[in-house]
């Protein structure tokens, strides 16, 4: 379940869906362990790169269509969009993997460099390893939290619900301070 759960939501967020993977990742790392939640990482990281893949043919073929269709997605506006294109300017590599730390979705990207026709091999090589980078920070950021807490806490159901408690307030308030600033 976790397995496909991962490749899903991987693809899913890099196209249409605007919930990150990071929600299930880091469940799986306080649920499953750090090196499980890791693999699921690359798996998310690659399911990720194929729906990038897709928005980029799609940018590279018919950008007007495809800005049309992100600007439907929720917390996704044009100023958002025409930012993304800003820091593609200074420099698309470093701007793919700030972009996932700054709350600038993966799909806008690669619309973006696939409309600009960057190369498509070198964008699915760095878009994989943004996606996994920022993927295992957050797993890995987890799975310290879990570590930190078990011990000052006996394992134990408590432990679990305490663990499970932080993690659904730390990403619903992620969540309502993410769409406070760009809407839904």
């Amino acid at each position: 379940m976790w397995v496909l759960a991962a490749i899903i939501w991987g693809f899913a967020e890099a196209t249409i869906f605007f919930f990150v993977p990071d929600v299930l990742l880091t469940r799986a790392a306080l649920k499953l362990g750090w090196g499980k939640a890791v693999r699921l990482c690359a798996l998310a990281a690659l399911a990720a790169t194929a729906g990038g893949a897709i928005m980029y043919v799609w940018g590279a073929n018919n950008a007007a269509d495809a800005y049309q269709l992100l600007d439907k997605i929720p917390a996704i506006s044009p100023p958002l969009i025409a930012d993304v294109e800003a820091r593609i300017s200074q420099g698309w590599i470093p701007a793919l993997f700030l972009g996932g730390l700054t709350g600038q979705p993966f799909k806008i990207f690669m619309v973006e460099l696939g409309a600009q026709n960057v190369p498509w091999l070198a964008v699915l090589f760095i878009g994989f390893l943004a996606r996994f980078s920022r993927f295992f920070l957050f797993v890995s950021a987890a799975s310290l939290v879990k570590k930190g807490l078990s011990l000052i806490m006996e394992p134990s159901k408590t432990l679990n619900l305490v663990l499970l408690s932080l993690w659904a307030v730390i990403w619903v308030s992620v969540y309502l301070i993410y769409f406070s600033i760009f809407g839904l």
